[in-house]
């Protein structure tokens, strides 16, 4: 029997072997010929780290630095070529899929278990966008964190279990740092475990917890420190990312409406994901008794009415104690001086009349058992689910690809799901009719990811960067430097020319709020030391290249007047990213000129002139004091 049932376990960790395969199949470098704009980015740091230069120092991006040595590491491992990055991500993907399904099964059982991650593997199509991603190599980190803290609070023990935790989630954000997201329920649950239990000893764990993610920032820190990089490292992948994520509050709860809106619709696996994570507050709150106590419990009372307060105050004063006039609040600040009432007056009211009492004694009639087995993955799931999507769209920037940070608590919820339906009745030992149920379920939530994935099984190559990558390899030597002004790093890793500066895509020298005469400044020495002999002008909207036909007006590029005047002109007329819809466009300002950027369009002005336009891009030829 125990061999038969290896058997089976072995059978079905292959195949999710074979489906992790499936979901990389179309990202392997013969098919995916020129990789996406970050993978670019990460592949192109890669690149310059074999030939010793440092990050940060000599090649600009904000992010941790995981993923750039992972880029380094795949590169080593594939003699220079992008295969070795694709098997590590294969790595990553079958690892957390392996490590997801050993999890659930204890839980779930072996079939929900199977389900789930294969939902996962197949489903990662919709969100994937190329790969080699931050989001992509943390899923492992956050599977194993997820795994062990289910294997840590089902043996009740603490201490190396919570360190190792730690240094899971931590290795997650040193690759973003918002991927630290399975922190927040992970502190919830060890807290509520331990305060249920009164084991008041475990709550050291949290010290543990804390010494195993501060060791690998720690180590991080050490190691710039002692490569005379830490200000640098420190600007890049903090500052940075603090004025990136500084949006207003509107556009961020737009921007996580628009993230909703997305999910819902592009599989049936994020449907039924969000379905189960209803079903689950629900499943707990009448299968485990203390919690239901504890969201009947007067505090909640309280809560809301403090809550209700905070919002009143967000709607009726615009800022300090200066109230706003009814007839000038916007729609958001009515909406949240409505919510806020209703939340105040109901609260206050459930507080002050004791209806905690009444309320819990009315839902204990529908209490299906005291405590349930599934608390801990299901619990987990339903806090981290909202956190993840909360974090995703920080910056409401809604790339695809930010959201493959759901997928540990979607795959979860799915675990959850299937058990509910395969789950026999009382006093049966098997239900054909909801095994039937499991693979009548299974149809929407495999097949769809099945059908994307081998469709996008296929030569895939953009017509306009393959002609400018192949202009730029016939009319420049290898040895040549080439600037793409815009966000196409592929343009300099595909055609194997490097780039002049640091800053080999332009969106750190137009960040409001970051960018400086320093990083300017610096770009124009690097473009002066080293000419690039193309310029490749992607038209980017937000990073305007201002550029004067006639040689003898490049003096007016100095003025900023006239290049605000310029700039105030720009509507956008194209989506500004690929991000999941349009919405940024609402939001839409003019580009602000940098400090010191006046000085880079003259100089580019000065000593290029125009070659070719290929599609809607123009090609500068280098011509020192053109006239």
């Amino acid at each position: 029997m125990k061999l038969r049932s290896f058997a089976i376990q072995f059978v079905l960790a292959a195949s999710l072997l074979g489906l992790a395969l499936l979901a990389l199949a179309y990202a392997m470098p013969h098919l995916m010929r020129i990789p996406d704009v970050d993978s670019s980015i990460f592949q192109y740091f890669g690149e310059r780290m074999r030939e010793g230069q440092l990050p940060y120092r000599d090649v600009y991006d904000h992010k941790p630095p995981l993923i750039f040595y992972l880029n380094y590491w795949g590169l080593m491992l594939g003699g220079g070529s992008r295969w070795g990055i694709w098997a590590l991500e294969l790595i990553a993907v079958g690892s957390s899929a392996l490590i997801g399904f050993t999890a659930l099964k204890r839980f779930y059982g072996v079939l929900p278990a199977w389900v789930a991650s294969a939902g996962f593997l197949m489903n990662l199509v919709f969100v994937h966008e190329g790969g080699n991603l931050t989001e992509e190599y943390a899923l492992p980190f956050q599977f194993a964190a997820i795994g062990l803290l289910l294997e840590m609070e089902r043996r009740r023990q603490g201490g190396w279990w919570a360190f190792c935790i730690g240094v899971c989630i931590a290795m997650a954000s040193t690759l973003k740092q918002p991927l630290a997201g399975p922190l927040v329920a992970t502190g919830i649950l060890m807290l509520w475990t331990r305060l249920a239990r009164k084991q008041w000893r475990g709550l050291i764990d949290f010290i543990w917890l804390g010494l195993g993610f501060l060791a690998v920032w720690g180590g991080w820190f050490a190691f710039f420190a002692l490569r005379g990089i830490f200000p640098e490292f420190w600007e890049a992948a903090f500052a940075y990312n603090f004025a990136l994520s500084g949006i207003s509050t509107s556009q961020r709860l737009d921007a996580l409406l628009e993230a909703l809106y997305f999910l819902q619709g592009v599989s049936p696996f994020y449907v039924l994901g969000f379905t189960a994570w209803m079903a689950g507050i629900v499943y707990l709150l009448f299968h485990e008794d203390a919690l239901l106590r504890v969201f009947t419990s007067r505090a909640v009372g309280w809560l809301a009415g403090l809550a209700g307060l905070v919002l009143v105050y967000r709607g009726m004063l615009r800022s300090g104690l200066t109230f706003s006039r009814i007839g000038e609040m916007s729609l958001y600040r009515r909406g949240l001086l409505v919510v806020g009432v209703i939340l105040l007056v109901g609260g206050l009211a459930y507080a002050f009349r004791r209806l905690d009492r009444s309320f819990y004694r009315w839902l204990l009639r529908w209490q299906e058992g005291h405590s349930t087995p599934l608390f801990l993955p299901l619990a987990f799931a339903v806090i981290d689910l909202p956190v993840e999507l909360g974090l995703s769209s920080l910056s409401g920037n809604n790339f695809r690809h930010y959201f493959m940070a759901l997928l540990p608590a979607l795959t979860l919820l799915t675990g959850f799901l299937v058990w509910w339906l395969a789950r026999p009745s009382k006093g049966e030992n098997s239900n054909l009719i909801r095994k039937t149920w499991v693979v009548v379920f299974m149809i929407p939530l495999l097949l769809t990811g099945v059908l994307n994935n081998i469709d996008k099984i296929t030569v895939q190559q953009d017509k306009t960067l393959t002609e400018v990558i192949e202009y730029v390899k016939q009319h420049t030597d290898p040895e040549d430097y080439v600037l793409q002004w815009g966000n196409l790093p592929m343009i300099n890793v595909v055609s194997g020319r490097k780039a002049p500066s640091r800053f080999f895509f332009i969106d750190p020298l137009f960040l409001p709020n970051y960018t400086n005469e320093f990083h300017t400044g610096t770009f124009l020495a690097e473009l002066q030391a080293h000419p690039p002999q193309l310029i490749i002008d992607s038209r980017p909207l937000i990073q305007p290249l201002f550029y004067e036909y006639n040689a003898a007006d490049c003096s007016k590029l100095s003025d900023r007047d006239y290049l605000e005047e310029l700039a105030r002109a720009i509507r956008p007329k194209r989506p500004i990213s690929r991000s999941i819809s349009d919405y940024r466009d609402r939001y839409f300002k003019p580009p602000q000129i940098p400090p010191g950027m006046p000085e880079v369009y003259r100089w580019i002005c000065e000593n290029y002139d125009e070659e070719t336009v290929l599609g809607e891009w123009i090609v500068f030829r280098y011509m020192p004091g053109r006239k």
